[in-house]
């Protein structure tokens, strides 16, 4: 569970416009789907929109290519690959070349049947520099009719690339730029980065105002900003002010704390809340409302009122973390925080960018640092993540924000306040599953070739037995110990195995969290059933099942 995520579907939703339009996390393309029609982005890039009622449906899938290649050729690869398939009946319904804007594009249409289900299948091809972008419609034939002209106009709106980065408008903005890749990839230090960004603009800022104050301003409004005395909008409308002279300098901000001093703890709400305990022990307060629903890898928190929809949502809460016991991190202003989180991120996005330095936040234990992204496709909305990290008890843990500006800035205040509340306390422990359990599994295999003597065949018998004990004391062992005996043409051979591991454990509410002792973990679902013979214990793990008997 608490992992380092980037749980990339929910974030590519969440760089969906706000006016429905799709744009695609790595700026490749971008498109506006039927009205109505749900989004389903997977973390292999592709994407698909399904009508309201699921049975039509139009894939978008970028394909790197090895090798150049043409547009009839990729049709060609494609209906090659149909006929492949097993159960198939593909029959061709006609090729066309199109423009796209001001790109060729070329349509190829197939009849499908499978059984008694008969498909209409329309599948465009794009190519981009190195890619190939297929864009495939799919419905029952008797219905695609009635959907073609929706899909086609879905397949014409499509718009090829997205700035990255916007171009630097001057010289200083381009040092600037530099100085922040320079930043991510770890050639310059933080302190270096704030002192020469400091300096650059300072440099901007003296050709854009003859105001002799500014620099002082724009140090009083970073520590006001850094002390919490003002918000994230009265930050960036007030930075703005100074540094583009477009109406009077707001005042000087009050006397603030260092930026590395701690704002004054957040105030809790009036209103209820609830307090949230992960089975390992991990806890944080949020209030009334607010959901906790655990993702893989990650627990994602829900507002009662969160904007956009279940498809294309505009703002998303997810909590991260990972054991660093062995990493000597002390600190989450530590670099090496701030550049993985900024892979993680870029990885997704590559038009995210971080915004200076992390600054201190308040925290009911220990020290927080709070890190910032923007970054803006062309034609789309800037999209901002916003990252709340800490170290408690040898656990990095983060909570990261991720939408629309107008969106996280009126949550601000209350996941400030959730994260302040984070903490570990004792893990829980279900006591119906201290014991030792049992697995036993045996397989033999016989070659039973007629060209084989009875003497000669080989016998192979293998067996594996296995033991889980969970302590009271929330620790954990298993034994495997494998016998194999191999027998054929008079040699015998015989080999015994064992194998110990051991670690920690928490379990509550149906998930068991197994911690080994080089702070790996693994996560199940379990089930207690009672049984004829006996008590069994049923784990589940990805696609993964395993049972135990009470011994």
């Amino acid at each position: 569970m608490l992992r380092w995520a980037s749980s990339v579907a929910l974030f590519a939703a969440c760089l969906a416009a706000q006016d429905g339009r799709y744009a695609d996390p790595l700026g490749r393309f971008s498109l506006q789907p039927p009205a109505g029609w749900s989004t389903q982005a997977s973390p292999d890039g592709n994407v698909v929109f399904r009508d309201p009622g699921g049975r039509v449906s139009l894939g978008v899938a970028p394909t790197a290519l090895a090798e150049p290649t043409t547009l009839a050729a990729a049709s060609a690869a494609f209906g090659e690959l149909l006929r492949k398939r097993q159960g198939l009946t593909v029959k061709p319904a006609g090729d066309e070349d199109l423009q796209i804007g001001e790109t060729a594009a070329r349509r190829s249409s197939f009849d499908l049947s499978a059984g008694l289900n008969e498909l209409r299948l329309e599948s465009t091809f794009v190519l981009l520099p190195e890619t190939l972008l297929t864009l495939t419609a799919t419905a029952p034939a008797h219905l695609f009719a009635q959907h073609r002209d929706h899909v086609r106009a879905a397949v014409q709106s499509l718009r090829l690339g997205g700035e990255q980065q916007r171009p630097p408008a001057g010289d200083v903005d381009r040092q600037l730029a530099a100085l922040e890749a320079a930043r991510a990839a770890g050639v310059v230090d933080e302190q270096e980065y704030a002192t020469k960004k400091k300096a650059l603009e300072s440099k901007r800022s003296a050709k854009t105002t003859p105001d002799p104050e500014l620099p002082k301003k724009l140090q009083a409004l970073e520590a006001a900003r850094a002390a919490g005395v003002i918000t994230e909008a009265e930050y960036a409308r007030k930075r703005a002010d100074l540094l583009d002279a477009r109406k009077p300098a707001a005042p000087d901000a009050p006397a603030a704390a260092p930026q590395d001093a701690p704002a004054p703890p957040p105030e809790r709400p009036a209103a209820k809340g609830a307090l949230y305990q992960h089975p390992i022990g991990f806890q944080l307060w949020h209030p009334q409302g607010w959901k906790v629903l655990p993702q893989e890898e990650c627990l994602q928190l829900m507002p009662p009122d969160p904007s956009g929809t279940a498809e294309a949502p505009h703002e998303i809460y997810l909590l991260i973390g990972d054991a660093i016991e062995d990493e000597d991190l002390k600190s989450p202003d530590d670099p090496r925080v701030g550049q993985y989180l900024d892979q993680q991120l870029q990885s997704i996005a590559p038009v995210l960018r971080r915004q200076g330095a992390p600054t201190a936040v308040a925290m009911a234990r220990g020290k927080g640092a709070r890190y910032e992204w923007r970054g803006q496709m062309e034609g789309q909305p800037e999209v901002v993540a916003r990252g709340y990290a800490c170290i408690i008890k040898n656990y990095g843990i983060a909570l990261l924000a991720i939408g629309f500006p107008k969106d996280l800035d009126k949550r601000e205040a209350t996941l400030r306040q959730i994260f302040a509340s984070f903490g570990f306390g004792e893990g829980k422990k279900d006591p119906a599953l201290v014991g030792t359990w049992s697995l036993l599994a045996t397989t033999s295999l016989r070659n039973d070739s007629p060209y084989e003597t009875s003497w000669s065949r080989a016998r192979l018998v293998s067996d594996t037995s296995s033991t889980l004990t969970f302590a009271a004391d929330g620790s954990w062992k298993r034994i495997d110990r494998h016998h194999m005996i191999a027998m054929g043409a008079g040699v015998a051979i015989e080999d015994k195995s064992e194998k110990q591991s051991q670690g920690t454990w928490n379990a509550a509410d149906g998930g068991l969290f197994m911690i080994w002792s080089d702070k790996t973990w693994e996560d199940y679902r379990y089930e207690l059933r009672r049984t004829e013979r006996g008590t069994e214990l049923r784990l589940i793990t990805g696609n993964t099942g395993q049972v135990w008997q009470r011994q």
